[in-house]
Parts: C-alpha cells; structure tokens; sequence
C-alpha cells in the first residue's frame, strides 16, 4: 500500500491516516520536516525534544526573553563580523 498524498494549491498535504498511527500523531502535533539526499524526512516533534533544548542558553542567572538574546546575539555576530573584516 502506498503513502501518497496530493499537494494542494496552498502546499499543504495531508499525512496518511497510516504514518500519523505508525508515528502516533495527533491533531495540534508539531512535525519537522528536513531534505537529506534529496528525499523529505517527516520526525514528530515530542514534547521531551523541547524540554532538552529548555534552558540550554546560558543568561548568566540573568532574567531574559527570546528578544534580548535575539539581540545579544545579532550584536555579537556584528562585532564578530567586524573583527573577520566581513
């Protein structure tokens, strides 16, 4: 049996009733999707993936949002640049 789905005039597809039970998703999951060797991977993203990466930016025990270390990081990749000559 194939896995096939039709891709709709907005891009979207629908994921076959069988992969979402082989891969237990459901309603309001999250996907990555990721080209390697010019074939498409679909992983579930699981809750345990996001609670890894939790916490994993050092704010020196400073109380911080994703916009100042979005910030942060934009003005120490310019000072990298700058010192490169780039």
């Amino acid at each position: 049996m194939k896995n096939e789905s039709t891709i709709s005039t907005k891009g979207q597809v629908t994921i076959p009733a069988r992969v979402r039970k082989e891969l237990n998703l459901q309603p309001q999951d999250k996907v990555h999707f990721e080209v390697e060797a010019g074939k498409v991977v679909l992983r579930p993203v699981r809750r345990e993936d996001l609670l890894a990466v939790y916490n994993s930016v050092d704010t020196e025990g400073k109380a911080t949002n994703i916009h100042t270390i979005r910030e942060e990081t934009e003005k120490a990749v310019g000072e990298q640049a700058a010192k490169e000559g780039t």
